[in-house]
């Protein structure tokens, strides 16, 4: 259980990350994480170590539904444009773009993550890229522990 528990501990800061760019909001992600926390700890059986990152962000998907997203999602004052952007997309398509770009995760454990179909995974992503590059030409993104930002070129 030491092991498990070290592995999740390891795990909050990136999962953190996740739920606040998922929402724009560090304390809708506090709550989230939280719950996300509360369920693997008292799950009947406990996730893999060696699996426990997608394990984490399959249950912060579950627990989290797109209802509680939409509502807590919210554009912070002064937020950098690519955050701004990010933050528009649908639901779906924010999933899809963070767990990719942001967390590296591949097409298989992403859609594995989010519960659908590799090929509805892959519908969401391209959307969302699309949406993204439409929007933000000739931008630059520097991911940082817990800022995102933009620097427009043009």
């Amino acid at each position: 259980m030491t092991e498990l528990y070290d592995a999740l501990l390891g795990m909050v800061p990136r999962l953190s990350r996740h739920a606040r760019l998922l929402t724009g909001s560090r304390e809708a992600a506090d709550d989230y994480v939280q719950l996300c926390l509360e369920r693997l700890l008292y799950m009947p059986r406990s996730p893999s170590p060696a699996a426990i990152a997608r394990d984490m962000f399959a249950a912060l998907h579950r627990v989290v539904s797109d209802a509680e997203i939409e509502f807590d999602t919210a554009i912070p004052p002064g937020a950098p444009r690519l955050e701004q952007e990010l933050l528009s997309l649908s639901i779906d398509e924010r999933r899809a773009v963070l767990l990719a770009h942001v967390e590296g995760f591949d097409d298989r454990d992403a859609a594995r993550i989010l519960g659908c179909t590799g090929e509805m995974f892959r519908k969401h992503l391209a959307a969302g890229r699309a949406r993204l590059r439409r929007n933000l030409s000739a931008s630059v993104f520097i991911i940082e522990d817990e800022l995102l930002v933009a620097l427009d070129m043009t």
